[in-house]
């Protein structure tokens, strides 16, 4: 065998063990986010179905339970079939002219019950212009309501900040939080299939987030990336081109 085969022979093996390897725990991560809630789930509908909850707060707390872990199973599903039309290319883009602005005074709205039950406060930074780009608005939404989503997970206390501004052409939209951070070294992986953080094992999620959030920011000709926050926290940031005139993806 020549050494050029040999060397393809070797990247042939290593590819192979790399994509077997997240076969695995794909399926781990999947079996694990899909049966915890829906064990939550048939308990609390067995206790009520079974009338051994008699007290008013105990069946209101039930319910509670069930519609989280149908939250869950609804986020989990919803990330799957959003990876997989990533991969077969079948996501359809309608671009057209927007203005960031209120798209995020939008997002503050409906994250409110969620930031009052974590006791956040929540601010946003915006120009007194526009801040227009032309893009999907549905999909740009998808990308600040997980940052944002993150955020509020993974801060125990504090506040979550939400930012537009420009530079050289550029339309810059970061969501900054004061929770622990994300290390260094795990930043360069952090947009990858199925990276979690080291410490955020136990935090329900699939990994699978920031990954589309990169593909959707790349298909918008844009980047997006984390970095340490002033606050010690992490503040996550993506870039994307100013709306021109006739500009389309």
């Amino acid at each position: 065998m020549d050494q050029r085969a040999l060397i393809r022979s070797l990247h042939y093996a290593m590819e192979r063990k790399r994509l077997l390897l997240m076969r695995e725990h794909f399926l781990n991560v999947v079996s694990h986010e899909l049966r915890n809630p829906l064990t939550s789930l048939k308990g609390s509908i067995s206790l009520l179905h079974e009338g051994k909850l008699t007290d008013e707060a105990d069946r209101r707390e039930a319910l509670r339970i069930a519609m989280d872990a149908i939250e869950r199973l609804t986020r989990t599903t919803d990330l799957l079939l959003d990876l997989a039309k990533m991969n077969s290319r079948k996501v359809s883009m309608r671009p057209a002219r927007f203005d960031l602005r209120p798209l995020i005074t939008e997002l503050g709205s409906f994250f409110r019950p969620d930031l009052e039950r974590k006791g956040l406060a929540f601010r946003t930074v915006l120009p007194t212009w526009e801040v227009a780009v032309t893009a999907d608005r549905d999909q740009i939404a998808r990308v600040l309501t997980n940052l944002i989503h993150n955020a509020i997970k993974f801060t125990p206390s504090g506040s979550i900040e939400v930012r537009v501004s420009e530079d050289q052409g550029l339309a810059l939209c970061s969501v900054t939080d004061t929770g622990p951070g994300v290390p260094a070294e795990e930043r360069p992986r952090l947009f990858q299939k199925f990276s979690r953080l080291g410490g955020a094992q136990d935090v329900p999620g699939t990994g699978l987030g920031l990954s589309i959030c990169r593909e959707i920011v790349e298909v918008h000709k844009g980047r997006i990336w984390v970095e340490q926050a002033p606050s010690q926290g992490a503040r996550f940031v993506f870039a994307l081109p100013k709306a021109a005139a006739g500009a389309s993806l």
